[in-house]
C-alpha cells in the first residue's frame, strides 16, 4: 500500500468484482491501523465482537453477497508476538 496503492488496489478490486477506482474510493474512508488500534483490536479480546458486527451488518444488507464464516478461528499469535517484541 505505501508504495504502490494503485496496483493494491486493482488487484483487491479484481478479486472483489469492482473496478480499481471504486474501491480505491472505498478504502480513502477506512481508518489506517497500527500497533495501538492491533493491541486493541487483538490482546483486548474486541476482534471476536468486531467479527460478529460485521455479520450482522452483513445479514441487514447482503449486497456485498457473500457472509463471513463463522466457524474459523484467526490466531493473532503472530501479531501479538510481533506486537510484544
Amino acid at each position: 500500500m505505501e508504495t504502490k496503492p494503485n496496483q493494491v488496489f486493482q488487484k483487491v478490486a479484481q478479486n472483489l468484482g469492482q473496478k480499481g477506482e471504486a474501491f480505491a474510493k472505498d478504502y480513502a474512508g477506512l481508518k489506517k491501523g497500527d500497533i495501538a488500534m492491533q493491541q486493541k483490536m487483538l490482546l483486548s479480546g474486541r476482534l471476536p465482537e468486531a467479527i460478529a458486527q460485521m455479520a450482522k451488518l452483513l445479514k441487514s444488507d447482503p449486497r456485498p453477497g457473500r457472509m463471513p464464516r463463522q466457524d474459523l478461528e484467526i490466531n493473532t499469535e503472530l501479531v501479538t508476538t510481533a506486537i510484544d517484541q
